[in-house]
């Protein structure tokens, strides 16, 4: 008995040991992450696969998958960040191209959770097309003399129809325009190849639409009345220019070049040389912009560590006149060169007459010194200068011509009118000043106009027909009557962009129109591309700003009318409202008129 008893005692102490060494494991919590993202999200360096995103609650979330390879489902290895904490992990992978997605799944344990993210990857289905046509019709259209060729017609699929709706343009290759119903651009040598002569074409183009998808387009055909004659290039000038500041940016094969502050940009297709130095062909210089005119390329170029040295032509006319310019491109900044000092004389002219047309400034005599000025301007120095026309321009001292070495103008109003010219100017070979004059003129006298119960009309209209999202214009026309003339003037007011869900439209590009024509007796004047202010209370909108017109009369406007409720509701797309991109700048033509987007109209 005692034997037994000494037995059990044992046991219940073996027991009572075990358990107190063994730990007793918690309920372990679940965590489920799911998430849908974007190919962005995915990095895949050096087969070290990374998908990184933000969750409200944990903060940052990362799954890293080393030796990741598409051939591969299961990973053993892996690691998932949760916030601040990182835990090792097990992984799948999983392609699902039916519905354009790929999905990665993490488990990972930690003391007290269990992990469990699956992170799903959109990708965006993308297509890739062929269209070719062997009986197409280039039909040439100019303007300003630039050539651009429009193609329509339609693409044979198999058995489908395809139309399509295509401008070509040789000289800088760009193609644009529709396939079906997607909006496809395409430009540059690496992607468009534009053959023409007098009778026949060939186009081949890579295109693509803003969904992605590609269009590789080869076209064979004819051109419409046997083609444009091919003009002859004949230079009219030739105009030599150093620029500083070069520098050259690589993009792959290509690069961007600058001299000048921007001056001149062009792109460069680089020579596998050191530094891409060497001799460059013609057909190497695209996109080539001095200031705000394109020019195309003339003949070879060459980069050395001293600079580069270039030669462009403005774009011909219909007759082939185009200008040369041979640019010398270095790099650094230009050179400090101490004029000798002249004496600056400080004057006054305050009965300035400007010609809008002619941008011509005339005045005199001036405060002090009884200076006479005729300056015509010449070319905008894209500081805020504009250089002065030496041939025709003229300043008089005391009825004593001189002769002008340089000048420029700056502060230039010609609504004002006013404008500040420095003029550096020989009296004799012995005698040269530097004239600084302010010149104002007497503004012009503003002409009231109120308009109340103009009709209102409003217009919708898409930047292209399958787009998502409407723009909206606005007309307001009535008739005022002029008590200082009695004459009755047709008052027309277009907002080239109308927001409709708005109260207040501060400064509303616009284009005002009082009187029928400039060629009529019944006109005031007009100008485009102004500002004007918006409001609308209580279904009345009102028009108003002070505006100066083209001839020179300022206009203190104000045009009001009743916006009927139904307006918005009967709204039909305008057929005669589009936008295009031309030589990079967004055009919008409404009624066969051209604005550009400040609404100014395009000559």
């Amino acid at each position: 008995m005692k034997k037994i008893f000494l037995f059990l005692s044992a046991m219940l102490i073996s027991l009572m040991s075990f358990a107190q060494t063994v730990p007793t494991n918690p309920e372990l919590t679940t965590v489920t992450l799911t998430y849908e993202l974007t190919k962005d999200a995915v990095n895949n360096r050096m087969g070290r696969q990374t998908i990184s995103t933000e969750d409200a609650e944990f903060g940052g979330i990362q799954l890293i998958i080393p030796g990741f390879s598409a051939d591969v489902a299961e990973y053993a290895e892996a690691s998932l960040a949760v916030g601040d904490s990182t835990y090792a992990a097990t992984a799948t992978f999983a392609a699902d191209a039916e519905n354009n997605k790929e999905v990665y799944t993490a488990h990972a344990v930690s003391a007290d959770t269990i992990f469990d993210a699956t992170f799903t990857i959109l990708i965006p289905a993308t297509q890739e097309y062929t269209l070719t046509t062997v009986d197409a019709v280039a039909v040439p259209e100019t303007e300003d003399g630039l050539t651009m060729y429009a193609l329509e017609g339609e693409f044979v699929v198999e058995d489908a129809l395809i139309p399509y709706e295509l401008y070509a343009e040789p000289t800088f290759l760009t193609v644009m325009g529709t396939i079906g119903e997607a909006f496809v651009l395409g430009e540059g040598a690496e992607k468009v190849t534009f053959e023409i002569d007098e009778e026949e074409f060939y186009l081949k183009a890579t295109l693509a639409d803003d969904a992605g998808n590609t269009y590789n387009v080869e076209m064979i055909g004819v051109v419409e009345g046997g083609g444009e004659p091919i003009v002859e290039l004949v230079l009219t000038d030739t105009v030599d220019v150093t620029l500083y500041n070069l520098t050259l940016e690589p993009q792959g094969p290509m690069a961007v070049v600058n001299a000048g502050g921007e001056a001149l940009s062009f792109g460069l297709t680089l020579l596998p040389t050191e530094n891409y130095y060497g001799f460059y062909f013609s057909d190497s210089f695209s996109n080539i912009w001095y200031g705000d005119a394109q020019l195309q390329p003339y003949g070879d170029g060459q980069y050395t560590p001293d600079g580069l040295t270039v030669a462009f032509t403005s774009i011909p006319d219909a007759e082939g006149k185009a200008i040369l310019y041979n640019f010398t491109l270095i790099p650094g900044d230009e050179p400090v060169v101490e004029d000798p000092k002249l004496e600056v004389i400080e004057d006054n002219i305050t009965n300035l007459v400007v010609n809008d047309e002619e941008l011509t400034f005339s005045g005199g005599p001036s405060t002090q010194y009884g200076l006479e000025v005729f300056l015509v301007l010449g070319q905008d120095n894209l500081d805020g200068t504009f250089a002065l026309d030496l041939e025709q321009s003229a300043i008089a001292l005391n009825n004593n011509d001189l002769t002008i070495v340089s000048g420029y103008l700056k502060d230039v109003d010609i609504s004002a009118p006013a404008a500040t010219a420095v003029i550096v100017a020989q009296l004799s070979e012995s005698e040269t000043y530097e004239f600084h004059l302010t010149m104002s003129g007497a503004p012009a006298e503003t002409v009231v106009i109120v308009v109340e119960d103009a009709l209102v009309e409003v217009e919708e209209w898409k930047d292209f027909p399958e787009a998502p999202t409407s723009n909206y214009a606005l007309t307001m026309t009535a008739d005022w009557t002029n008590e200082a003339d009695g004459v009755t003037y047709p008052v027309k007011v277009e907002v080239l962009v109308y927001d409709p869900n708005v109260t207040e439209q501060a400064d509303a590009i616009s284009n005002v129109v009082v009187g029928e024509n400039i060629f009529s007796e019944i006109w005031l004047g007009g100008v485009d591309g102004c500002f004007l202010n918006l409001t609308t209370v209580g279904g009345v909108i009102t028009a108003k700003g002070v505006v100066t017109t083209s001839n020179g009369v300022a206009l203190d406007l104000t045009i009001s009318g009743k916006l009927l409720t139904t307006a918005l509701d009967n709204i039909q797309v305008g057929n005669e409202t589009m936008k295009v991109i031309r030589d990079g700048q967004l055009i919008i033509i409404k009624n066969d008129v051209e604005y550009n987007i400040q609404g100014a109209v395009v000559k």
